[in-house]
């Protein structure tokens, strides 16, 4: 799945009912994760990792758009 499919579909990104209580712990720690993840992106050689770290990357924006208000 591509990072375009991936936001168009944010809204239907499952999360557990968990997650939405507590969002206030993932939207402080988010911006911190994000950013290692990126970094770990830039030292990857290997295309399959890079894509799949962009693709962590992206869920991680989408839901951080549903949960952080």
């Amino acid at each position: 799945m591509s990072t375009d499919e991936i936001l168009k579909k944010a809204d239907a990104i499952s999360l557990n009912a968990a997650a939405l209580a507590d969002n206030n712990t993932f939207c402080r720690m988010w911006p911190a994760a994000k950013q290692g993840l990126e970094m770990l992106e830039k030292v990857l050689k290997d295309p399959t990792l890079v894509l799949i770290i962009e693709a962590i990357v992206t869920t991680g924006d989408a839901v951080r758009s549903r949960v952080c208000k």
